[in-house]
C-alpha cells in the first residue's frame, strides 16, 4: 500500500509485541505498530504521532537498539572500516545531521549557508562511503566520530532518522 500511495501513513496493528514483527512492520512501510488490545486513547495518541509524521512502536530503548544495530548491519563492510578523518566544520555539520536536523537547521547555528551545508554533507557521505543521510548519521555513530548518545535520543527522532533513507 506505502508504494502504491507514498504519502500514506500506515499504523499497523497486531497482537504480538515481538519486536522481530514490529521492525518488518515499519520496514514494509508502516509508520507505526500497536497492539490490537491497546486503549482507546493509547489509539488516539498514536494515530496523532504518525498523522505527524513520527513513528509510533512499542518498547521503544529495547527497540531503537534493534533498529540501530539492524541499519549498521544492512551495509556493506560497515563493522570493519577505519574511522574517517573530517574537517572540524565537517563534524560540526554531522553532529548536527545525527539530530535528523534538515540542511537549513545546520546551516543556521553554524552561521553558514543551506548550499555550504549541502556540499559538506555530499563530502561527508564520500568519505563515510555511503549513499544518504541516513546512513552518514549511522556510520558516525558506529566510528565514535560524534558524541551524540543513541540511548538518550528519542524513538521518534531516531525513527525519523531512519524514515529518511
Amino acid at each position: 500500500m506505502t508504494a502504491a500511495l507514498p504519502r500514506t501513513r500506515v499504523l499497523a496493528t497486531g497482537s504480538s509485541l515481538d519486536q522481530n514483527d514490529v521492525i518488518q512492520s515499519i520496514g514494509l512501510g508502516a509508520k507505526g505498530y500497536i497492539r490490537e488490545t491497546a486503549s482507546a486513547a493509547e489509539f488516539a495518541s498514536a494515530i496523532r504521532t504518525v498523522n505527524q509524521g513520527l513513528i509510533w512502536a512499542p518498547t521503544p530503548r529495547r527497540l531503537l537498539a534493534i533498529v540501530i544495530d539492524r541499519i549498521i548491519d544492512s551495509f556493506p563492510g560497515a563493522r570493519s572500516m577505519d574511522r574517517v578523518a573530517l574537517t572540524s566544520r565537517e563534524k560540526e555539520v554531522l553532529q548536527i545531521l545525527v539530530t535528523g536536523s534538515s540542511n537549513k537547521e545546520i546551516a543556521a547555528p553554524l552561521g553558514i549557508g543551506v548550499r555550504t551545508v549541502k556540499a559538506h554533507v555530499s563530502h561527508l557521505m564520500q568519505k563515510l562511503g555511503v549513499k544518504n543521510r541516513l546512513a552518514a548519521a549511522v556510520e558516525a555513530v558506529r566510528q565514535s566520530i560524534v558524541s551524540i548518545l543513541i540511548r538518550s535520543m528519542t524513538i521518534e527522532a531516531a525513527l525519523w532518522l531512519i524514515s529518511k533513507n
